[in-house]
């Protein structure tokens, strides 16, 4: 038996010892937690008929895909029409707060490490970082941001972590905001980017090039109306989406490798 039919058969062999797995396998997501400001928590979303801002989106886009998941968290504001209404999103808090802790109005929230420990999440959605207090160089930026990627890699180094890019408010009412959060985004691509590096997964969901504010934006001027949330909503759900398990299980994809293997022996007795 030649070279390449040994390992024909050794390849054959280990497939038909792994478990069946069914073709009408739904994608199961596990566990995933929403994190950050008031853009999470989905701050006045205007329709009426639903409420979670981009949650909403997403939670409708996973449950189409029929992907199987739990939206886990303590907080469950703001969340009217979803199935799954939980989160950890909270108007007007910034990083240093959700590391270190606060209260609304008098009830403890907890803080990040008490989040992450009580949910082991599997995926992690993050909407924070636009709060010039967060640093005013890239630098600073990029201290913060791993600070709080450190907290949830701490408890499960397995964890994807999805990272929105911080979206324009109204230049006409913010004008110098666009600067910094130039600089917020500049900051997330180079944190992505070291965390690659070590082997994890932090991936940065690119909103910030097709943003309309005009088209995007409530009356505030900086929170999103349904079209904004729509916008984000979308594009999380296909960053969470993107590296799901493919349809097709891995098995089933592979199992041609043993007959490519045997064409590429056949075609080396004929030379």
């Amino acid at each position: 038996m030649s070279v390449f039919s040994r390992l024909a058969a050794a390849v054959l062999l280990a497939f038909a010892m792994l478990p069946s797995i069914s073709w009408s396998e739904s994608v199961d997501l596990g566990r995933i937690m929403f994190l950050g400001n008031s853009y999470i928590e989905g701050h006045d979303s205007p329709n009426l008929s639903w409420q979670g801002g981009a949650r909403k989106v997403v939670e409708d886009i996973l449950k189409d895909a029929s992907a199987k998941f739990e939206f886990v968290g303590r907080n469950d504001w703001n969340s009217a029409g979803m199935a799954n209404p939980l989160h950890n999103g909270y108007g007007g808090k910034g990083i240093d707060d959700l590391i270190n802790g606060f209260t609304r109005e008098g009830v403890s929230m907890g803080r990040l490490a008490d989040w992450v420990q009580e949910s082991n999440a599997n995926i992690y959605v993050i909407d924070i970082g636009r709060k010039n207090e967060e640093g005013t160089t890239v630098d600073e930026l990029k201290t913060q941001f791993t600070r709080f990627v450190n907290e949830i890699y701490s408890v499960n180094s397995e964890a994807r972590i999805i990272w929105t890019e911080q979206v324009s408010p109204k230049a006409v009412w913010f004008p110098t905001a666009e600067e910094h959060l130039t600089k917020v985004n500049e900051a997330l691509r180079q944190v992505s980017a070291e965390q690659i590096l070590q082997g994890r997964q932090l991936q940065i969901v690119q909103a910030a090039r097709d943003w309309d504010p005009d088209a995007y934006l409530d009356t505030d001027g900086i929170h999103a109306n349904d079209a904004g949330y729509s916008y984000l909503g979308r594009k999380q759900a296909a960053m969470i989406l993107q590296q799901a398990p493919p349809a097709v299980p891995e098995p089933i994809l592979l199992a041609g490798l043993p007959l490519a293997l045997a064409a590429v022996g056949r075609r080396r007795q004929k030379r």
